[in-house]
């Protein structure tokens, strides 16, 4: 049964990611219908994958460092942003966050709501686990990598949440 959970999951995952590159595309590419942009992401994501592991490897390898270089530029314009230290945008401070009713003005059902996004968002980090089984120590591998995956959740989680709680530029 796990193993049909997890199959779904994939599957539901590669075609919410296409469905979303595919519309964050249809910006620039209006006249491509979103369904058919899908479909030439998957293709093109399988192709990469079938053609061989090392071309998957480096198009995953640039696809990260894009997104990694993303997060860490985001966090430095938020920073900016709500010290005042970017032109055309006032200092923006904490206003956001401790304003307007405080950090949850609707309750902690919100929170538990994002609760949902956040456990979909983090599927997947059982390979941790399988890489560490994959190692000659694994059991001080696998308290190691434990660690530095929580470490990185937790920063990334609070992190990202500040920034937008307390910037909501738009």
């Amino acid at each position: 049964m796990i193993g049909w959970l997890y199959w779904f999951f994939w599957v539901i995952a590669v075609a919410l990611e296409a469905t979303a590159g595919a519309a964050i595309i249809q910006y620039w590419y209006s006249g491509i219908p979103v369904w058919l942009m899908s479909l030439i992401l998957t293709v093109l994501l399988t192709l990469t994958n079938i053609i061989s592991v090392k071309s998957f490897g480096e198009f995953e390898y640039w696809f990260s460092l894009i997104k990694v270089v993303s997060i860490i530029l985001f966090f430095v314009i938020g920073i900016a942003i709500i010290f005042g230290i970017t032109p055309n945008f006032d200092p923006v401070g904490f206003t956001n966050l401790i304003g307007q009713g405080g950090f949850m003005p609707n309750g902690f059902g919100a929170v538990l709501m994002g609760v949902v996004i956040v456990i979909f968002s983090f599927m997947g980090t059982e390979i941790v686990a399988i890489a560490a089984g994959e190692t000659e120590e694994g059991y001080y591998t696998s308290h190691q990598l434990r660690y530095m995956a929580h470490f990185r959740f937790l920063r990334g989680f609070y992190c990202s949440g500040g920034y937008t709680f307390t910037l909501e530029l738009f």
